[in-house]
């Protein structure tokens, strides 16, 4: 068994699991403000994203290895995305 200071101990465990349940939440977040776009086709991803971010503004959106997105910068990148596209 690893001490519970240790980088894999009970603290990274605890870190593990905190991150997992951070990561759930917007999931759920995102779930919940998506599921009812086939009733209203008007609604797009990017018009939920920015009401996120006005709610949400500096929380955890996204959660990788490499790179923490939150709502605020997720909508920035989003609107980046789409003036290259356009």
């Amino acid at each position: 068994m690893l001490a519970p200071e240790s980088p894999g101990g009970r603290m990274g465990l605890l870190q593990n699991v905190q991150d997992d349940i951070v990561y759930v939440r917007g999931a759920l977040r995102a779930l919940k403000m998506t599921t009812h776009i086939s009733k209203n086709p008007t609604r797009v991803f990017p018009l939920v994203i920015e009401e996120l971010a006005a709610k949400y503004g500096d929380s955890p959106a996204l959660i990788s290895d490499r790179e923490r997105l939150t709502y605020r910068s997720l909508t920035a990148r989003s609107n980046r995305y789409a003036r290259w596209s356009g």
